[in-house]
C-alpha cells in the first residue's frame, strides 16, 4: 500500500491511503446530504451510473476510443473547411470584443461537443461489450470497483474515456493516449494563459466543462460505496497465466489488498455481533419494531428523513435478515482466504507450498460462493436505497430472500 496513487499504481490496483480517505469522505458526504435534505436520489443516480465504469473491459475501452476517433475523423475535414471559409476572414476585421465573444462560443461549444461524443462513445462501448461478452463484463466489476474506490485518488488523472489496462492504446487516426486525461489537457496549456484571452478561454472551458464530467465518473463510484462495498468479497485474485502463485502471493503481501479485505470482514462481523449483543441486553427493542421506532424517535433520529427506516432495516427486530447471514458468511470466507494466502505465502518461501492446481481449485470454489452472496447483498442494498429515494418505508425483510418481490 502507498500513500498517494499515480497512473502506474492505479492500473496495478495498488491501494492508496488517500484514495481510501477520499472514498470514506465521499460516502459520508453523500449520507449527510441524504439525511439533511431528505432525498436519496443522488445515491440512486450515482449507483446507476456506476456500471458504465465498473463493467469496463479492455475490449470496451478499445471500442470507445475507436468510436470517438471515427467521429473525429468525420468532423475534422468539415472543421478545416470552416477555418478556410470567408466567414473567418471577415471575422478578423471585426472588433476584438466580437472576436472574443465568438471564440468563447466556439471553445465552449467544442468542449461540450467533446464531452457529449465521449459519453456517447462510452455508452455505445458499454452496450456492445455487455451484448457480446456479458460474462467478462460482469466479472470485471469487482476489480474495477477496487481500482476506482481504493486505488485511485486525486493524484491520478481522471479520464473522459478510459484506456485499456492490459493492452496498448488502440490504433487510431487522430486520438492520442493523452487526449482523454484531464491533467494532461492542463499540461498542454501555456505557462501564462492569461496573457492571451483566447488561451484563457480554453483553460476556463477545460476547468468548467471537461474536468467536472471526468471527476463525476469517479465521484459516482466513491460516493455510492455504501451500496458497492460488498464487492470487496467478490474480488478474486487476478493472476496472469505466466505468473506462479508463489510470485503472485509475494507481490500481494506487499500491496496489502488481502489485509484490507480481512479488516473489512472483521469490521462486519464485529458490527453483526454487536447487534445481537444489543438484542440480548435490550430484548424489548428486539421483539417489537414499534418499540424500536419509538426509542429511536426519542433519541432524535426522526430529524433525519429515512434514518429510522434505515436503522430498523439494519437492526431488524425479531428476525435475522437473510442478507445479514450472507454478509456474515462472506466475512468468514474473507478471513479464511486471507489466512490461507498468508499460510501459502510462508509455505512457498520455505519451498513447501501447495501446487498451483490446488490453489486454483480453492479459489474457484470459494469465490463462486462469495460472488453469489455478494450479488445478493448488493441487490438488497440497492433495494434499500430505492425505497428511501422514493420516500417509502423499507419493507421488513426478515426470512424473505427477495424483499422486492
Amino acid at each position: 500500500m502507498r500513500f498517494l496513487s499515480n497512473d502506474i499504481s492505479s492500473r496495478a490496483a495498488e491501494p492508496s491511503v488517500l484514495s481510501i480517505i477520499e472514498t470514506l469522505l465521499a460516502m459520508m458526504a453523500s449520507i449527510w446530504i441524504g439525511m439533511h435534505f431528505g432525498s436519496w436520489w443522488h445515491i440512486l443516480v450515482g449507483a446507476a451510473m456506476a456500471p458504465l465504469l465498473l463493467m469496463r473491459t479492455d475490449e470496451s475501452c478499445k471500442v470507445g476510443i475507436q468510436s470517438f476517433d471515427s467521429v473525429g475523423v468525420y468532423l475534422n475535414p468539415r472543421w478545416e473547411r470552416i477555418e478556410r471559409s470567408t466567414f473567418v476572414d471577415k471575422l478578423q476585421n471585426r472588433s476584438p470584443y466580437i472576436r472574443l465573444l465568438f471564440a468563447t462560443f466556439v471553445v465552449f461549444g467544442c468542449s461540450i461537443g467533446f464531452v457529449f461524443i465521449a459519453i456517447a462513445s462510452r455508452v455505445c462501448a458499454f452496450m456492445i461489450s455487455v451484448a457480446t461478452s456479458p460474462g467478462k463484463s460482469i466479472a470485471a466489476i469487482p476489480g474495477n470497483w477496487w481500482r476506482l474506490a481504493l486505488a485511485t485518488d486525486v493524484f491520478t488523472s481522471p479520464e473522459i474515456l478510459p484506456e485499456p489496462l492490459n493492452e496498448g492504446f488502440p490504433a487510431t487516426k487522430m486520438a492520442l493516449p493523452t487526449d482523454f486525461r484531464v491533467y494532461h489537457m492542463f499540461s498542454k496549456m501555456p505557462k501564462e494563459p492569461f496573457a492571451d484571452p483566447f488561451e484563457c478561454i480554453e483553460l476556463i472551458a477545460a476547468f468548467t466543462v471537461i474536468a467536472p464530467v471526468a471527476f463525476a465518473y469517479r465521484i459516482s463510484v466513491k460516493s455510492t460505496a455504501l451500496v458497492w462495498f460488498p464487492l470487496l468479497w467478490a474480488l478474486k485474485p487476478l493472476k496472469s497465466t505466466h505468473t506462479s502463485w508463489a510470485q503472485y502471493l509475494a507481490v500481494e503481501s506487499r500491496l496489502k489488498a488481502p489485509q484490507l479485505i480481512a479488516f473489512w470482514s472483521t469490521t462486519c462481523l464485529v458490527l453483526l455481533g454487536a447487534k445481537y449483543v444489543l438484542w440480548l441486553s435490550r430484548y424489548e427493542l428486539a421483539s417489537s419494531t414499534d418499540g424500536l421506532r419509538t426509542t429511536l424517535e426519542q433519541w432524535g433520529w426522526g430529524s433525519a428523513p429515512g434514518l429510522i427506516e434505515w436503522a430498523i432495516a439494519i437492526i431488524r427486530p425479531g428476525s435475522v435478515p437473510r442478507w445479514q447471514i450472507a454478509t456474515a458468511i462472506n466475512s468468514i470466507l474473507g478471513l479464511y482466504i486471507w489466512a490461507m494466502m498468508r499460510r501459502w505465502h510462508v509455505e512457498f518461501e520455505i519451498g513447501h507450498g501447495p501446487t498451483d492446481e490446488h490453489v486454483d481449485r480453492v479459489f474457484a470454489i470459494t469465490f463462486f460462493i462469495r460472488r453469489l452472496l455478494t450479488t445478493y447483498v448488493v441487490l438488497c442494498n440497492g433495494y434499500f436505497v430505492l425505497r428511501m429515494a422514493q420516500k417509502l418505508p423499507i419493507l421488513p425483510i426478515g426470512p424473505e430472500f427477495f424483499p422486492w418481490l
